[in-house]
């Protein structure tokens, strides 16, 4: 199986849809750097914001990965193969789909060259300068 899956990572556009999906995600993520740098919680909240950019990029990836069958002409070919249609599309799922869930982290880890978030801390008290600890006696 894992022959089978580097065979259709070389032949198929999921590298170069995983590219774009990581650039597109994190161009975005550093445009408004504000909006997520005050916390994890707020990057969480922000990358699932992006998946509205990100998401039409892997289906269009997918569409462009379903259309090698119909420019190679191997309809017929298919058909004639006694592999039930599941077991014939399983790889290309597989990698296109890894090939996404990897732009997505990608896109969380690149995030770090900007910085990581900081965490907020409102309830820090002032330190006392060294001589009031001799009064506090």
């Amino acid at each position: 199986m894992i022959r089978i899956l580097g065979i259709e990572l070389r032949r198929s556009v999921a590298p170069g849809g995983a590219l774009l999906i990581a650039v597109a995600g994190t161009s975005v993520l550093h445009a408004t750097a504000g909006r997520w740098s005050t916390g994890w919680t707020a990057l969480a909240m922000t990358q699932r914001e992006y998946l509205a950019v990100m998401s039409p990029l892997a289906m269009a990836a997918g569409a462009w990965q379903s259309y090698r069958e119909h420019r190679a002409n191997v309809a017929e070919l298919f058909a004639c193969v006694p592999r039930p249609r599941p077991q014939h599309m399983m790889p290309i799922l597989v990698t296109t789909g890894l090939a996404v869930l990897v732009a997505y982290l990608l896109t969380l880890l690149l995030r770090r060259h900007h910085g990581s978030p900081t965490r907020r801390t409102t309830c820090r008290r002032p330190r006392s300068p060294s001589w009031a600890s001799d009064w506090s006696r």
